[in-house]
């Protein structure tokens, strides 16, 4: 017997998958646009408690049959109890 194993491309994102991307687009506080490696995606919503993202931000985003859904946004290391921001 004979094992079938799904195989992608490495480019190929696949539903149920979580990232890390930068946001190249935003507006209103919300993401437009992500990167992730090199693929630009956009964002078709946000989970509720995420907060207000700039472009340049980093996100988690999960991927969907949908669409790129915005799950978090990455905190910039705090520097003497300060938000680096």
């Amino acid at each position: 017997m004979h094992e079938v194993t799904a195989m992608k491309h490495p480019q190929q994102r696949l539903s149920g998958e979580r990232h890390i991307a930068r946001v190249l687009e935003a507006e209103r506080g919300e993401a437009l646009q992500v990167e992730i490696g090199y693929t630009v995606l956009p964002v078709c919503a946000h989970v509720d408690s995420v907060g207000w993202i700039d472009e340049g931000d980093r996100v988690l985003v999960d991927l969907l049959e949908e669409g790129v859904v915005v799950s978090g946004r990455l905190r910039p290391p705090r520097c003497n109890g300060l938000d680096a921001r």
